[in-house]
């Protein structure tokens, strides 16, 4: 492709010097776009976002992103892993970022609307009467379906559903043999992410007429794959 002729006998950078001299260049290209950027902030205002997370080694960090006339950027994250992350911790912090950004520029807070996080926004926004607190609508909604999913006509069914997810997917053959016959992959079920339960139902429903023909197939009883017991 002539994509892949561009460039021939161009030298790769060696590793120095992106990491010195290219890499110190885009950190000053990017904190002069940014100087740029505050220029409009007495006019748009600020939202500042705050996302907390754990990963996979049980490290809990909270990332603050700035977000103001239909631009974003990532600003700071606090490594929050041996915190007890209650309000007076947050309010430190969360302080910290908007007293940096010029608290009069500060015009909304987003984060989850756990009671800590809650009840650190309250006392901000009567610190700040101009600031307002909107909870995160993407995590209302996922506590939402949490509490939907245990309603007596939904828990059985989607407890079945995470049965169904975990055994088609604990067996690698199985878990083939399913792609080859539905023609494509489910929307797997996450412990955390309520809705996914939803989706992997919705995503097996329309494919239910391939499932019905796989699981009366030759192929499928005769799969020792088929023969998994759930738990």
């Amino acid at each position: 492709m002539e994509t892949q002729k561009q460039g021939v006998g161009i030298r790769i950078p060696t590793g120095r010097k992106i990491d010195g001299k290219y890499l110190d260049e885009n950190v000053k290209e990017i904190e002069n776009e940014i100087e740029k950027w505050k220029k409009e902030w007495d006019e748009c205002g600020v939202t500042l976002m705050c996302d907390s997370w754990t990963g996979p080694m049980r490290n809990s960090i909270i990332n603050f992103l700035v977000y103001s006339g239909g631009t974003m950027y990532f600003m700071k994250s606090v490594d929050a892993t041996d915190k007890i992350q209650d309000h007076q911790y947050l309010l430190k912090e969360i302080k910290a970022v908007v007293m940096k950004l010029s608290y009069h520029n500060v015009v909304q807070i987003v984060t989850d609307n756990g009671s800590n996080y809650k009840k650190t926004c309250e006392i901000l926004t009567e610190q700040f009467p101009h600031m307002i607190w909107q909870p995160c609508l993407a995590h209302t909604i996922n506590l939402m379906l949490k509490d939907i999913g245990k309603w007596p006509e939904h828990e059985a069914c989607i407890r079945s559903a995470q049965q169904i997810c975990s055994w088609l997917y604990n067996s690698n053959s199985l878990h083939s043999m399913m792609r080859q016959a539905i023609g494509g992959e489910l929307v797997k079920w996450n412990a955390t992410r309520f809705g996914t339960n939803y989706m992997f139902l919705e995503s097996m429903f329309k494919k239910k007429d391939q499932f019905m023909a796989w699981l009366i197939s030759p192929e499928f009883r005769n799969a020792a794959s088929s023969k998994l017991k759930w738990d």
